[in-house]
């Protein structure tokens, strides 16, 4: 079956073939760059890249450069989840913003804000979004559709679905205008990540609402038929880990194990390399319970020395949980007080964060209301 192109990637097409002059049509192929990039096609974005990089050496433009480097960042960005990407798109943000060009300046923050909120810098998350939304026309929907994604994601996995709601309405209402299936596919897929997430917390703290579960895997299997559809690749290492965590929470640790042995080393060898400790521990816990007490003892071990400064809080948090459940079930008291200690300490870090995204993001409006007092 011929995939259905999106609409976005049609008007690219066009707006490439239809140009006026070669400068426009290289506009659109860098812009087409970020596209691929989002879409998983790394190397023809790349190679996009390398072409206009190539043409532009000599005559250095600046909307030329901005998208460039927002291109840049976001090939590093899918493919790897590292901190280029992060340094392309301050680049991007910086220079669109001292040539003065408004609409550029707006996008790369709001992709600023996005990878703020995989770095948990809550101050920045508001900053770039509050700042994406004031900068952007309403109709520049590809800004505004990355803002309030963020902003809904944020609020979400701080526990507030009813204040995120509204916010992924708006993203989608944005993405369905600009004719973006992949920011839909984004959407689709982060607000079932959030829901696991949040039910992970309950379920291992025993705080919180784990009632959003109830609907964890039709969302995310409705997200990998969309992705299917749309020939999107970025997410697909995620999603098995997804389902295997959704199952291990519901104590279906075999069917978790089947999924984890099948997908595991690939998705370690892939951009969410940075989530081994949180799986590995979780694979170490369903192990016990299927009674194999000497690889779930390896896998713990090997779960506390895959945890690294980019080790996110909550997944700290989590693994450090389980592995107090492993240590403990297996007589090793004083390592699961230990890890108890830790997940005690990393879970009141991540509830801290939770509370300051809320204190920042919750009276936001899509005009940009300030986030912080002026």
């Amino acid at each position: 079956m011929n995939q259905p192109a999106s609409r976005l990637l049609r008007r690219l097409n066009a707006a490439i073939a239809g140009a006026k002059s070669q400068y426009d049509a290289d506009c659109a192929h860098a812009e087409r760059a970020c596209y691929l990039a989002r879409q998983g096609d790394f190397a023809q974005a790349s190679r996009t890249i390398t072409t206009l990089r190539r043409r532009y050496a000599s005559q250095p433009d600046a909307a030329m450069s901005v998208w460039l480097n927002l291109a840049e960042g976001l090939v590093s960005y899918y493919s790897e989840l590292g901190p280029i990407a992060h340094d392309k798109v301050m680049r991007a943000h910086a220079l669109s913003a001292a040539s003065g060009l408004a609409q550029l300046t707006a996008l790369t923050a709001a992709w600023l804000a996005q990878m703020n909120f995989s770095r948990h810098d809550v101050a920045q998350v508001a900053r770039c979004a509050s700042a994406s939304l004031k900068l952007s026309e309403p109709t520049h929907h590809a800004a505004r559709a990355r803002a309030c994604l963020v902003v809904a994601q944020a609020l979400h996995g701080a526990g507030r679905w009813y204040l995120a709601a509204p916010w992924y309405t708006r993203a989608r209402v944005h993405a369905t205008a600009e004719g973006d299936e992949l920011s839909i596919s984004a959407l689709m897929h982060n607000m079932v990540g959030m829901r696991l997430d949040n039910y992970r917390q309950a379920v291992l703290t025993g705080r919180g609402d784990p009632r959003e579960a109830q609907s964890g895997l039709v969302g995310l299997e409705s997200s990998e038929n969309f992705d299917i559809l749309f020939g999107t690749s970025t997410l697909e290492p995620l999603r098995p880990m997804l389902r295997a965590r959704f199952l291990s929470l519901q104590q279906r640790t075999a069917e978790a194990l089947k999924v984890y042995d099948e997908h595991f080393p690939v998705s370690v060898a892939s951009e969410i390399a940075r989530m081994a400790s949180d799986m590995l521990s979780d694979i170490a816990w369903c192990r016990l319970k299927q009674g194999d007490t000497v690889r779930a003892r390896s896998d713990a071990v090997a779960a506390e020395q895959s945890l690294t400064p980019r080790t996110q809080v909550d997944e700290r948090a989590a693994t450090h949980t389980r592995l107090a459940s492993v240590d403990r079930e297996l007589g090793e008291s004083s390592e699961a007080n230990r890890h108890a200690q830790l997940a005690d300490a990393a879970w009141s870090e991540f509830e801290a964060l939770q509370r300051q995204f809320v204190a920042l993001l919750a009276d936001m409006t899509e005009s940009g209301s300030p986030a912080t007092p002026a």
